[in-house]
């Protein structure tokens, strides 16, 4: 017979070795058997030994044709830094970083995509080679969802393919998406 415990921790104690022997995924210290990794400890009683059952966990490191969501930390004329916030709309707390080219790039006008700093840009993976997130605004979808003014930091509406101080009136061209917040 075979009892499972619910997750485990590494280092959690198990049993003593009196009860139990240890089996994969654990390790002995102290006269106790403890969790060598995050997982589910299971118990055979008629073997008297606990293993520990390694829970899978998803990477959320983004990969080609990902959709991701970041703000903009560094604004060139060639490209946007971006901190990944979600990866196909589930947060993510790794804090990686991804480049948005912005060469040859075009918008949904005639004029090439400008981002400016804290700009928040749902984008494609396009590539993650040599630990390197390279993004494009190539989904349909992609594009700024969330702008201040670039002047004076207030709320901005949009006016077609640009946005509106609504304090000091300055017009600017930002790559909008359709999903963009006013």
């Amino acid at each position: 017979m075979v009892k499972t415990q619910e997750k485990v921790l590494p280092g959690t104690k198990l049993a003593s070795i009196e009860e139990f022997e240890g089996g994969q995924g654990t390790y002995t210290r102290d006269d106790s058997v403890r969790a060598l990794l995050l997982g589910r400890a299971q118990y055979d009683i008629k073997a008297r030994k606990v293993t520990i059952q390694p829970v899978k966990t998803r990477s959320m490191i983004p990969s080609q044709g990902d959709s991701v969501t970041g703000t903009v930390e560094v604004a060139h004329s060639s490209m946007l830094s971006l901190r990944i916030q979600s990866v196909n709309g589930k947060d993510s707390a790794a804090g990686f970083t991804g480049l948005l080219l912005l060469g040859g790039q075009r918008g949904r006008g005639k004029r090439p995509i400008i981002g400016k700093y804290s700009d928040v840009i749902r984008a494609t993976v396009v590539s993650n080679r040599n630990g390197i997130i390279q993004l494009a605004l190539k989904g349909k979808d992609d594009g700024v969802l969330l702008a201040i003014c670039s002047s004076c930091g207030s709320k901005v509406s949009r006016h077609g393919t640009r946005i509106k101080c609504s304090f000091c009136g300055l017009l600017e061209e930002r790559g909008l998406s359709p999903d963009f917040a006013a």
